[in-house]
Order: structure tokens, then sequence, then C-alpha cells
């Protein structure tokens, strides 16, 4: 969640904590209450979605990072075998068992379907120098669980970006029965100036409205030019 999201939110926390506080003019089946239902339903909304948010993006990520890992310790440790292979045989190095420059996740399981291509071909000098027999079965398994975990990290991004549309909804919700009880409150505290100076308060949004920094760290702040007469122009 934003931090403009996360100032809403607390606005709507509050705004919940003033009817509580202040349950007569909220009665049962009132305006007032209905636009209080909307306000607690877009706080469960947005906490629960924001917890779903984080949870996907997290898991997603940590899957993914640990199958990459493995999938590149793979093909380092049968690169280093492959050169010493090639040293005993006095050959060069076949470039196809080489680490290449490109890391992204496509490049990753390229190379690696490339490796198990090539040493499946002749297992055994590697085997030899000390590399478990399963080897390439392991490496064919950890790139399987890579590219799973990829997918589901596509698959993660697609919940980040529902649970981010649910909060937008969902606090929007919340700030038009906002609006609704701002005209309410104001109505019902006009002879109690304390009460609705309390519900600006608790209504405003925290921080929102704060002057944006110029280049120098500077606060920015709009003046508009005063109406009037154009100055003639020196002639």
């Amino acid at each position: 969640m934003v931090e403009k999201q996360r100032m809403r939110l607390e606005m709507l926390v509050r705004v919940r904590g003033f009817a509580a506080a202040n349950p007569s003019f909220f009665p049962e089946s009132s305006e007032g209450s209905e636009a209080l239902a909307v306000v607690n339903d877009a706080i469960a909304r947005v906490e629960a979605n924001a917890r779903e948010k984080l949870l996907a993006a997290k898991d997603g990520r940590k899957a993914r990072i640990a199958t990459r890992t493995v999938v590149m310790d793979h093909l380092r440790v049968i690169a280093r075998t492959a050169r010493r292979v090639a040293k005993k045989a006095g050959v060069s190095v076949d470039n196809k068992l080489t680490l290449g420059k490109r890391r992204s996740d496509v490049a990753i399981v390229e190379m690696a379907d490339t490796f198990i291509t090539e040493v499946s071909k002749d297992p055994q000098p590697h085997i030899r120098l000390g590399l478990e027999p399963t080897f390439v079965e392991d490496l064919k398994n950890a790139v399987k669980a890579f590219q799973a975990a990829t997918v589901n990290r596509t698959d993660g991004r697609r919940a980040v970006a529902r649970a981010q549309k649910n909060i937008v909804s969902a606090l929007s919700a919340g700030l038009d029965a906002a609006t609704t009880l701002d005209v309410l409150l104001v109505n019902v505290t006009k002879n109690d100036p304390g009460l609705l100076a309390a519900w600006k308060r608790d209504r405003r949004i925290v921080g929102e409205n704060k002057p944006r920094r110029g280049a120098a760290g500077k606060s920015v702040v709009r003046v508009d030019k005063p109406a009037g007469d154009p100055v003639p122009k020196a002639s």
C-alpha cells in the first residue's frame, strides 16, 4: 500500500473511532449508520487486500530467487568440472558448457537446457571427477522448480495488481461515505463547535497536502497572481 493510500486508510480508521465515541449520531437504519457501514467495510477490504498484496509479492519473489540460485549453483559446478574434463582430454572446453554472460530467467533456463543436452551425451567423465551419478537429473529437477517458481511469481504479480485494484476501489467507496458523513456531521453539530472541530480533525487526511519539495530541498508553494489589469509593455 502506497503512502497516500495509507494516509487515507488512517483517516477512515479515525472516522470509525469518532463514530464509536459518538454513537448517538449514527442510529440504526439512519443515513449516518449506512455511511458508517460503508466506511467499516472499506477498512476491512483495504486491510485484507494489503495483507494479500504483501504476501503475494514476498512469497513469489523469495521462491524465484531461491530456485534460481540452486540452478546457477548446479551450472557453476558442471562448468568447472567440464573445464577439468577438457583439460584431461587435452582439448578445449566446449563453449556450450561455459557460463554465458546473459543472466535473465529465460537465458538461465536456455543455458541449463544446453548443459543438460551436452553432458547427457557422456556424463561419466564428470561422474569420475566427483559429481553425483544423478547430477543431470538433479539439474533437470532444479530447472523445473525454477520454472514453476517463475510462473508462480507471475501469478503473484497478478495477485498484487488485483489486490491493488481492490484497495483503490475500497478507498474510493470509503472516501465517498466519509463525504456523506461530512454533510451529516456539519449539520447535526452546528451547535457544538468543539465536537465539530473534533470531527474535522479526525476527518482530515494528515500529510496528503504537504507542499512538494524543490530541487534545493525548499518547499515549493504555488502563489496565484491577483487578478487585475495587465501591465502594459514598455515601449
